[in-house]
């Protein structure tokens, strides 16, 4: 393929390596070039990982195709040439130069075997056939779509990237070409093969301006799946030896954690530590990796095992993706479904979506697991990912509103949650350290301070009535006569109050309310005290006045016999 880049000296590209990870074990190799150079790269069985290790330099200016022969030679198109490239040290030998005068500038290449090659030219929708046994280039005819990308073998039939998909060629009648896979038409395609991950392209792609990546699209459903970033800005040619294999066979597999950066080690993940200040982890790291043999119908995720807060461990959709839908969020298990046109792409953006949360007060310390796995059309069904949740015990922050109060009516209250400098939200709507009432009612804090467990405390306010009591009555009384006394009160509940008389013993007048009048008939000046006063219901007992005294007077009997003439008077004592 024609790439016009600005020339760039890039002989003295080291070995590269997406993750330099010791216990990798890759399972396939691939060779690529960009301007003058030649990688290996080598892919592991999931496709987590790449490295590239660079062979050398050629001297074919920008290699434009890139294809094997079945007898495993490495052959380059470079300008009209074809070379055959040593896969050791990179150097070339060219192997086949067109006649004179067919000369049009390919731009792609592939080879079908018997020494048949294709190729096409860019912007051009024109297919050549090389034929190395009478050294002839034919002209096919138009294919209908404008190559953008290298051409490669699948299953015994050629495929070509264009712009918005990738195009399967009918050799035998070009006008039956069309699209198989589609992506978004912005998104350019270089170099095409085929991958080690059943039902995929391996690919060299990136956006206008971007660094190639290494992709899978996946051919059932058009899934572009990152496995790198190149190291070489010009990748463009990426070809191996499965472009003349049988298609490899599917296990159908889904791996949380795809490179293990987790920790985890399998299809597993190790989610992050989950706590009581966390609002929820996730389930699923980024390279989350899915392979299948048919559209993917459903997936299932659960909560299993140790769940000592149920029914407070709960699983939450936070988002939405389209295509999918989503049932059982707020509960211990969600289902992801298709809802028509979803891309394993789709499932596994809703799955990253799914978080696990905890919503008891103080969680409980322990590893949890969340297992995850899907089905496809043909009914068949993943293997079960878990992931693994380490939840964490914090002390909680030491709150104490001290015991429930009553208190008089009129009068206020301060309840102190403590811990200065924290954030306090009372069930008033208040979120001060301290508030003032006077209202009866349950007063309910809860006190965070972002380090320990945020902790709640509840005390109750009674505010009770105010009685009054005062004693009063008569004040002076002759000897043997009573003494008529009242107790004032506007108490609603009865009232058991108790008089004490100085001189003389206490008595308790029972079951009173509102005013009360009794008597008493004491010998001598008597003073009468309130010494106790019990209410039936709680009450603030406020006495305005606690004593009566009452004078007695002694009774005086007195008689004369006294002759008056008319008109006079006499003098008896105190009286006239």
């Amino acid at each position: 393929m024609k790439i016009y880049y600005s020339m760039k000296n890039i002989i003295n590209i080291l070995l590269f390596a997406f993750l330099f990870v010791t216990d990798i074990c890759f399972s396939q190799s691939y060779f690529a070039t960009g301007i003058n150079t030649l990688y290996k790269v080598e892919i592991d069985e999931s496709a987590c990982f790449c490295s590239f290790n660079y062979i050398g330099t050629t001297s074919l200016i920008n290699p434009s195709g890139l294809t094997f022969n079945p007898d495993t030679s490495l052959v380059a198109q470079g300008g009209a040439n074809l070379a055959q490239i040593d896969t050791l040290t990179g150097n070339e030998t060219i192997i086949f130069t067109p006649p004179p005068g067919t000369d049009q500038g390919w731009s792609s290449l592939v080879c079908v075997g018997n020494g048949i090659f294709y190729s096409m030219d860019f912007p051009d929708d024109a297919l050549y056939r090389f034929n190395f046994s009478d050294g002839t280039v034919t002209l096919l005819g138009a294919t209908g779509f404008s190559p953008r990308g290298d051409l490669t073998l699948y299953n015994g039939n050629i495929h070509f990237p264009t712009i918005g998909g990738i195009v399967l060629l009918d050799t035998t009648n070009l006008s039956n070409s069309s699209i198989v896979v589609n992506f978004p038409p912005a998104y350019l395609v270089y170099g095409l093969t085929v991958a080690h991950v059943c039902n995929s392209f391996l690919a060299i792609a990136s956006y206008a301006n971007q660094t190639p990546e290494l992709i899978l699209i996946n051919i059932l459903d058009g899934a572009i799946t990152k496995i790198c970033t190149s190291p070489d800005e010009y990748l463009s040619n990426i070809t191996s030896m499965l472009e003349f294999s049988p298609p490899p066979s599917c296990n159908i597999n889904l791996d949380l954690d795809c490179n293990n950066s987790s920790g985890a080690t399998n299809a597993d993940y190790n989610s992050p530590e989950f706590d009581c200040l966390t609002i929820g982890v996730d389930i699923a790291d980024e390279d989350t990796r899915m392979m299948y043999d048919a559209i993917i119908t459903e997936m299932t995720i659960q909560i299993t095992g140790f769940v000592p807060d149920a029914p407070f461990e709960l699983l939450f959709m936070t988002g939405s993706v389209a295509g999918i839908n989503v049932s059982g969020s707020g509960t211990d298990m969600i289902t992801l479904s298709n809802a028509g046109g979803a891309k394993s792409t789709d499932f596994k953006d809703a799955l990253r979506l799914v978080v696990y949360n905890n919503i008891s007060n103080y969680p409980t310390g322990g590893l949890r697991t969340v297992e995850v796995h899907f089905t496809t059309e043909s009914g068949a069904m993943s293997n079960v990912a878990t992931a693994f949740i380490q939840v964490n015990e914090l002390q909680r922050v030491p709150v104490d509103l001290g015991p429930d109060q009553q208190q008089c009516d009129g009068e206020t209250t301060i309840f102190d949650a403590g811990n200065p400098g924290a954030s306090y939200s009372w069930s008033t709507g208040q979120h001060s350290q301290t508030i003032t009432t006077g209202t009866s009612g349950q007063y309910i804090v809860t006190v965070s301070n972002g380090i320990l467990c945020p902790n709640q405390d509840t005390v109750e306010l009674d505010i009770i009535p105010v009685i009054h009591i005062a004693l009063t009555g008569e004040t002076d009384i002759c000897d043997n006569e009573q003494a008529n006394m009242t107790i004032e009160t506007d108490t609603p509940y009865p009232l058991d109050i108790e008089i004490t008389p100085d001189p003389g013993s206490p008595f308790t007048l029972s079951g009173i309310t509102g005013n009360y009048n009794f008597f008493d008939l004491p010998g001598f000046t008597t003073e009468y005290t309130i010494t106790n006063v019990t209410s039936s219901e709680p009450a603030c007992i406020e006495i305005t006045d606690s004593t009566q005294v009452i004078f007695v007077y002694p009774t005086y009997h007195t008689s004369a016999d006294v002759s008056l003439c008319q008109g006079d008077s006499i003098y008896l004592g105190y009286y006239w």
